[in-house]
């Protein structure tokens, strides 16, 4: 469950640099790639022990990308802007992407960016307080820790579940189908996600 998390904030990482292609690629081990069937198995190797990871593709398979997953890596790209020059460029990306051209629904899909990062945010600061007093030893997590890591994630996971289940409400249904079809269709093609 540990990798799971931070294989989770890193693919938020490169969301926010890359904004194209995401993919999670595991640290602190030597890595070779095996291709079986549907998913590509990594062997991680370290000093003592040897693990099997599936990797989830998007390209090859979006519906095993949750799209809780997808919706926050939107949502944290269009909250990225630091001025207006940059969140012109971000409403292109959503006519041009997203498919949605309606002046009104973009600023409602901007609004569901921006509320995910302002109740976010605070979850984030205190998931990385706590995992800054383990770092640079890297040491585990006490079982505190790590359960409220665990409750704090959760209700992040309910925030994102929260806000796609008010899209319906927010937009148009016309603005609706188009953001679910980009999502399905374009955003988790990108998605790589290591298990």
């Amino acid at each position: 469950m540990k990798v799971k998390s931070i294989l989770f904030m890193l693919l938020i990482l490169v969301a926010l640099v890359a904004a194209g292609k995401l993919v999670i690629n595991s640290v602190d081990a030597t890595t070779k790639t095996i291709k079986t069937g549907e998913f590509n198995q990594s062997v991680i190797t370290s000093a003592n022990h040897e693990t099997q990871l599936a990797t989830v593709s998007g390209e090859n398979n979006p519906e095993l990308i949750p799209d809780r997953i997808a919706y926050t890596m939107i949502f944290r790209l269009l909250s990225s802007y630091k001025n207006d020059a940059e969140r012109k460029r971000l409403r292109g990306y959503v006519q041009q992407n997203l498919g949605i051209t309606d002046n009104n629904e973009i600023e409602a899909v901007f609004r569901l960016a921006d509320d995910h990062k302002q109740r976010t945010l605070p979850i984030d600061s205190e998931i990385n307080a706590i995992k800054d007093r383990y770092h640079p030893s890297h040491s585990p997590y006490s079982n505190d820790d790590r359960k409220q890591i665990e409750k704090l994630k959760k209700n992040k996971e309910k925030i994102i579940n929260d806000l796609i289940s008010d899209i319906p409400r927010r937009l148009s249904a016309n603005g609706k189908d188009k953001l679910h079809r980009s999502i399905q269709e374009r955003v988790k093609q990108k998605i790589k996600i290591k298990d």
